[in-house]
């Protein structure tokens, strides 16, 4: 499938790959985050989806700015599964 706008039922999966950057025992607060990211016009959080499968994730933060004209994102968390790294997936998302 490819990149997608991640939603509440990719939580188990995403806690799986937050487990593989070290922050273990998320899935159980993981789904109230997730909604309040998905609520916030300036949040957006993306997953690649393979096979039915969430195999990365990324959540960026759009921070509006008054001093220059454009905006600035941030990336808070990145992840792609450690079984299927170096095969381009970071790059695409």
């Amino acid at each position: 499938m490819g990149i997608r706008k991640a939603c509440i039922d990719d939580c188990k999966q995403i806690s799986l790959l937050l487990n593989q950057l070290d922050y273990p025992n998320t899935e159980p607060f993981l789904k109230e985050k997730v909604q309040i990211l998905l609520m916030d016009p300036n949040e957006e959080l993306l997953v690649f989806e393979e096979e039915k499968n969430v195999i990365a994730f990324i959540s960026v933060h759009f921070i509006p700015q008054l001093a220059v004209k454009g905006d600035f994102a941030r990336i808070s968390y990145f992840a792609v599964d450690k079984n299927i790294r170096s095969k381009g997936i970071g790059r695409k998302m």
